[in-house]
């Protein structure tokens, strides 16, 4: 897991483990969120035509995070100093789009009724407003030990 086979799994950080998880099942979810979108609708919690435009707008954004999710993971995994950055990127994504997600919804009234539609889309709101800064403040916190040579 780490590039310096002298290391020990007691010299990650708490939760290494845990917080690469959780980046792969982000990429991997946003794509599946994507694929459900544009094949069966399931996840679309309006038919409205702004509703439709507006999240047809977030495919690339949510390719973005899911690259830097990624890229993030593999970094973390194999103690890659480039994590810090990725995690960076990463986190600040998710706080972007989860600002904007939830900006619309309230500004158009989207939580007033939950479906299960919107159901997932609050559980996206607030995961990633919470799991961005708290990828953000992690790699930070552990910046030395990811940059240490």
């Amino acid at each position: 897991m780490l590039n310096d086979t002298s290391e020990t799994a007691a010299d990650a950080p708490a939760a290494l483990r845990t917080v690469t998880v959780m980046l792969w099942i982000s990429a991997g979810a946003t794509v599946l969120y994507w694929l459900t979108f544009f094949t069966s609708g399931a996840v679309q919690s309006s038919s409205e035509g702004g509703y439709i435009a507006f999240e047809r707008a977030f495919p690339a954004g949510d390719a973005w995070l899911a690259f830097a999710a990624v890229a993030c993971a593999l970094m973390l995994a194999r103690r890659d100093p480039r994590a810090l950055l990725w995690g960076l990127i990463a986190g600040s994504s998710f706080v972007y789009l989860g600002l904007l997600d939830t900006l619309y919804n309230l500004e158009n009234g989207k939580y007033a009724s939950i479906d299960g539609a919107m159901a997932v889309e609050v559980i996206i709101n607030l995961f990633s407003l919470s799991f961005g800064p708290f990828l953000i403040i992690y790699v930070w916190r552990h910046r030395r030990w990811l940059l240490k040579p």
